[in-house]
């Protein structure tokens, strides 16, 4: 057992400690990341459970000595964990409840109101109200809502929702059969897709990189017309060929089937 000291040069009643909470404070100091107050209370305790008094521990640790004191009394009534960490506190009161919280949350899975393409934070806070879900509602409160949902209703993305009947089932069957053939370098199996992209050129130079620098791009472009980015992947060779450059500019590009085009050879029957 050790004590700890919590005064100034005067007599002041010493504080028993357990030399396990000694190891367990420099075993904290010495491990990973710590929030600043747990390593300045530590340190505190530490000087307290050799004898240094609050006055002298202030000049070192930038806490004052009534901080340091009350940190020495809460480990002596509370225990390590209280002088360390602070309780939890309650917070703020929730701003919705739990049935006004779903009944929003319902809403935004349904349509938009018609005239709206889809749901914004704006909307979803006049549409609550507007339908007395809540009797107000801030545009900051949907937000958190939203985020703590992972609900993003103001974007979309493409996707192709097919209808599962026999026939896409069957030759969903064929191209995956395809898939697993093995690889044969006279009959590859060619995958390939496309990308419109936006064309831009730019009005004023750029600035190239430099340490300490990212480089600089000006806001204004000129507009150069929309592309077909083409990328054909042949997957069990390990290749990837994208295509076409560009290399004139978009009125002159001709379209891709007049400009590039393979042919996978037929495979002659065995004698």
């Amino acid at each position: 057992m050790f004590s700890c000291i919590l005064g100034y040069g005067t007599s002041h009643p010493e504080y028993q400690s357990h030399p396990k909470h000694q190891k367990e404070l420099r075993e904290l100091l010495s491990g990973g990341v710590q929030q600043v107050r747990v390593v300045l209370r530590a340190l505190a305790l530490l000087q307290l459970a050799n004898g240094v008094s609050a006055p002298r521990i202030a000049s070192v640790v930038p806490l004052t000595p009534q901080a340091i004191r009350k940190i020495g009394h809460r480990y002596q009534r509370e225990g390590l964990q209280s002088a360390l960490y602070e309780k939890q506190r309650p917070g703020a009161t929730p701003l919705l409840e739990d049935n006004q919280r779903q009944r929003i949350i319902a809403m935004v899975c349904s349509d938009p109101p018609e005239g709206r393409a889809r749901w914004t934070v704006r909307l979803v806070a006049e549409e609550a109200v507007k339908r007395r879900l809540v009797p107000k509602v801030g545009r900051e409160t949907v937000r958190i809502l939203l985020l703590h949902h992972d609900f993003k209703p103001w974007r979309e993305k493409m996707w192709c929702v097919a209808e599962l009947g026999e026939d896409y089932i069957t030759k969903m069957e064929d191209v995956l059969e395809v898939y697993e053939r093995p690889y044969d370098p006279q009959q590859p199996v060619v995958c390939l897709d496309e990308k419109p992209v936006t064309l831009h050129a730019d009005v004023r130079p750029c600035s190239a990189a430099v340490p300490g620098r990212e480089a600089r791009i000006d806001n204004e472009y000129e507009r150069c017309g929309t592309a077909n980015v083409f990328c054909a992947v042949e997957p069990k060779a390990d290749t990837t060929s994208p295509f076409p450059r560009r290399t004139a500019p978009p009125s002159s590009l001709p379209r891709l089937p007049s400009m590039w085009r393979f042919s996978i050879p037929t495979p002659t029957p065995s004698t």
